[in-house]
């Protein structure tokens, strides 16, 4: 009985020894991808269990694992792959390119994560789509593609930031405006000194659970932008894209009166007036309506001292004297737009670079509006030793920005004067004869309609003291931005697993 009892307590003995063995086996290897090139970072796990590890700088890893154990491999770019272990000492893997998954990864508050796997409210927007967009801000490619998302431009200056508005508007007296996070850290500078060809994807977090990590400053939503960065193992990439373009009003302006509609319809007022407020009969009415006209003007382009006769008729026979067209003075055509963008990538197995520079110059509908922007970005990453990651991202923007008032209820408001300057009054100032008067250098002068002068051409019944394309051009409003931004980042492995 007794020896029965030493067999049975020697063979479990044995089976101890036996699994503290097998749990003890090392498995090593090396990582690489297709063309032959180590791969760093790759995480190998224990399937269905938290025991991994991280490639170092060679792609090497050592792994303590049971002969029934899976391998799981994993890494951004790259299909996943699981091996099982059986009793091999050395398991080397190549890793196969996965294009296709990119597409799949999203930024989120604390890095990337699988898009399947994310529950939150997020949209994204990729650098191919940046690419087929003309838009001077960054941000002009989520209007009309993400939904939730409004971006209101007050005006057609280039250069202005527009209003960002996710999923509306959160509070009465609180700032609306979104939270944005370039390359990790808060920004607040102007969003148009960012180029778009710099961007590699654009996230937008617009729940809560997306935006749980900034508390309050992301309760407006929380837009992420992401710079372009070099790749491991490749050849400097260059990059060189020139384009131009133009632009038209999408939407015509009105049609105004022109100078004989104008008259004609200031008669009829004037004779009304005179016959049915003053009460006068309708022979003088229409005598005093013809015979004040021009002396209510003021301005005489017609060559006439009786543009319309006491029938109301049209009496001008000869080309007027001047008929401004303001829409032509004060609007442009069309307006162009010059884009060059130059961009250098690559990287060694240990360090990844992106240089790029971008110039652009563009013209607003309004004459004189323009926004010119020179920008240069260096993003470097370098993996000094297995455990400790370095990085640093600079960037430099210049832009000058001509301004001219466009809209609102201003008297010199280019929109504004258009409709309510009729063309019977001109642009540059006119002597008795209705020629064209210069100053001493023999330079054209504005006509502010409100010279000392009663002669006739001297001062005008309305917007007396102004002139929209004599503000336009001799008072000038640049907005001059000059920015350098850098953010760095240190990254230590503390620990294997």
């Amino acid at each position: 009985m007794k020896s029965i009892q030493l067999r049975l307590l020697l063979g479990s003995l044995l089976l101890l020894c036996h699994t503290a063995f097998a749990q003890q086996t090392k498995v090593t290897g090396t990582i690489i991808e297709s063309n032959g090139a180590s791969l760093p970072g790759v995480l190998v796990t224990v399937k269905n269990t938290t025991k991994g590890v991280q490639t170092d700088l060679d792609g090497h890893y050592t792994l303590d694992v049971s002969p029934e154990d899976i391998l799981q491999v994993e890494y951004i770019g790259f299909k996943s792959q699981s091996i099982p272990v059986l009793h091999q000492k050395v398991i080397n893997i190549t890793l196969q390119e996965d294009v296709v998954s990119l597409d799949d990864i999203v930024i989120v508050a604390y890095g990337t994560q699988k898009q399947k796997a994310v529950v939150g409210a997020i949209s994204q927007i990729k650098s191919d789509v940046l690419d087929k967009q003309v838009a001077t801000s960054v941000v002009g490619a989520l209007q009309g593609t993400v939904a939730g998302v409004n971006l209101i431009n007050s005006s057609s200056q280039p250069g202005e930031n527009p209003t960002i508005r996710v999923r509306g508007i959160g509070s009465i007296n609180a700032s609306a405006d979104p939270l944005i996070i370039l390359d990790g850290a808060p920004y607040s500078g102007n969003l148009n000194s960012i180029s778009s060809d710099q961007i590699e994807a654009i996230n937008v977090l617009k729940d809560a659970s997306s935006t749980a990590l900034y508390g309050s400053r992301g309760s407006n939503g929380v837009i992420l932008i992401q710079t372009k960065k070099g790749k491991r193992n490749s050849e400097p990439e260059v990059q060189v894209k020139l384009s131009s373009g133009v632009a038209f009003d999408a939407v015509q302006t009105h049609k105004v009166l022109d100078t004989k509609a104008y008259t004609s319809y200031l008669w009829e007022g004037r004779k009304n007036n005179y016959h049915y407020v003053l009460g006068q009969d309708e022979a003088t009415a229409r005598k005093n309506a013809s015979d004040g006209l021009v002396s209510h003007l003021g301005y005489n382009p017609f060559g006439t001292d009786q543009p319309v006769d006491y029938n109301g008729n049209w009496t001008v026979k000869d080309p007027l004297i001047w008929e401004t067209n303001w829409k032509k003075e004060l609007q442009r055509n069309q307006a162009f737009r010059k884009e060059y963008n130059f961009n250098v990538a690559g990287g060694s197995d240990r360090t990844t670079y992106f240089l790029s520079a971008n110039y652009l110059n563009q013209d607003g509908m309004i004459k004189t509006s323009n926004f010119e922007r020179t920008t240069v970005r260096l993003n470097i990453e370098s993996q000094l030793t297995s455990w400790l990651q370095v990085g640093a991202n600079t960037a430099y923007a210049s832009s000058n920005q001509n301004f001219p008032t466009q809209s609102g209820t201003n008297l010199y408001s280019p929109m504004n004067w258009i409709y309510a300057m009729p063309s019977v009054f001109p642009v540059y100032k006119r002597d008795a004869n209705g020629q064209v008067a210069l100053n001493a250098a023999g330079d054209r002068i504005y006509d502010y309609g409100n010279a000392s002068s009663k002669e006739i051409n001297s001062v005008r019944p309305i917007m007396s003291g102004e002139n929209a394309v004599g503000i336009l051009f001799n008072n000038s409003t640049v907005n001059r931005r000059s920015s350098l931004s850098w953010n760095g980042f240190v990254k230590v492995d503390l620990a294997e697993g």
